[in-house]
């Protein structure tokens, strides 16, 4: 029969368990509990965001237990892994140590993964941006919700939200892992004062990497947006889903040139979108009624880290921009 340890020999297990498996120097992994706060800006950076992710609430103080792994290289932290030890005590609880660290291996914990991301990462503090400009992306992120944390970082403002440069590390277990870039970080690269070039050629990788879909949710069937052709005939106008492939943070795809021109082709002319969350956005037909209530339903129903967007967007030639009114079109387009 497992022995049963109390929560702290819990704790001290994981931080073993860890070292002994993957290899994580002991003194890189810190205990940090709930209640925790810091006047160092990276800190709470760092207390936000677990406290957004793990329990939908802002707060500058941490609402949970966690073990926070610190990966060096060089004298300098390139990547950082959080585990919810508080959650991850209760499933070993339930199912035995084993079983509760298999979530870990599973989840949080991808050593090649991270390898290949720490190699990345190394191409940024060396300033290759030849190198690493491939690896590029905008990820989309609530303003207000998050304007702590884009303190400092390559962003560029649209409506209410942010479009946000960051660096792919790699997927592990079907998460997109990624890093944010800081404005300090392209002085190294020689290329301060691009911030626009950068930007740009951050959205043809966003594009390439994460090809724009439609998906009909009346037969959840995929259509490739930028191959192919079909109609307004094809697909359910009041249940249309604009995303991408990986769907992770598919709401950009609204914004990648060209798309909004296909959508019109589609729709017979202007049409109403409303960002559900950071990872798909509704499309609807301007004589649609119900554009207004999904807004209302966007805010209420997502995730306080995924909630992207309150308004509804008016998409004509003039591009994508926050409806002033709700407009009824009748007759012919």
């Amino acid at each position: 029969m497992e022995e049963q340890w109390t929560y702290e020999e819990f704790v001290e297990q994981v931080k073993q368990k860890l070292h002994e498996e993957f290899s994580y120097p002991l003194e890189q992994i810190t205990f940090y509990k709930k209640g925790f706060t810091s006047q160092e800006e990276k800190e709470q950076m760092w207390i936000r965001d677990c406290n957004t992710k793990y329990t939908d609430i802002e707060s500058d103080e941490l609402q949970k237990d966690f073990l926070k792994l610190e990966i060096r290289e060089d004298e300098q932290i390139t990547r950082v892994h959080r585990i919810s030890i508080g959650d991850l005590f209760e499933d070993y609880q339930k199912k035995g140590f084993e079983a509760a660290f298999d979530l870990v291996r599973k989840g949080q914990v991808d050593m090649e993964t991270s390898k290949a991301g720490n190699d990345r990462i190394r191409l940024r503090v060396e300033g290759n941006y030849e190198e690493l400009k491939e690896t590029l992306i905008i990820r989309p992120l609530n303003y207000s919700l998050h304007i702590r944390d884009l303190r400092g970082c390559v962003y560029r403002r649209f409506s209410d939200f942010a479009l946000v440069l960051y660096q792919v590390l790699g997927n592990a277990n079907q998460s997109l892992m990624t890093s944010k870039i800081e404005r300090t970080e392209l002085e190294k690269w020689g290329m301060a004062g691009k911030e626009e070039q950068i930007m740009e050629e951050a959205m043809r990788n966003t594009m390439r990497l994460y090809p724009a879909c439609v998906y009909d949710k009346r037969v959840n069937k995929e259509v490739d947006f930028l191959e192919g052709d079909f109609t307004r005939k094809d697909i359910t106008f009041n249940q249309i889903l604009l995303s991408t492939k990986a769907t992770t943070n598919g709401a950009v795809a609204l914004l990648y040139p060209g798309v909004v021109e296909k959508m019109m082709k589609i729709m017979n002319g202007a049409f109403y979108a409303v960002f559900m969350n950071i990872n798909d956005v509704m499309i609807f037909d301007l004589k649609d009624t119900f554009a207004r209530r999904y807004v209302e339903q966007a805010k209420s129903s997502s995730n306080l880290g995924e909630m992207l967007s309150g308004k509804l967007y008016l998409c004509d030639e003039h591009g994508v921009n926050p409806a002033s009114q709700f407009v009824m079109y009748s007759g012919k387009r």
